[in-house]
């Protein structure tokens, strides 16, 4: 099943396609470590509810999940 984000997703021009900023990516992650629902609810939580969540954009969540999955400092390894 896809969500409302994957045809955006899979956009690479447009306004839309702007990467965020590592700031933003660090910020969104310290946020769901402080959360009651946790790193798990930005990990594997529907895009849009995450992003309503948190009050980002799913960009945000995508490369924070990004971020996380690959980052060796992660604190999900």
């Amino acid at each position: 099943m896809t969500d409302a984000f994957d045809a955006i997703r899979r956009s690479t021009s447009g306004p839309w396609a702007r990467r965020p900023e590592p700031h933003e990516i660090q910020a969104l992650i310290a946020r769901a470590k402080d959360h009651a629902l946790g790193l798990e609810f930005l990990l594997r939580g529907a895009h849009d509810a995450v992003a309503v969540t948190f009050g980002v954009h799913a960009f945000v969540v995508d490369a924070a999940r990004e971020h996380l999955a690959t980052s060796p400092a992660s604190p999900i390894r």
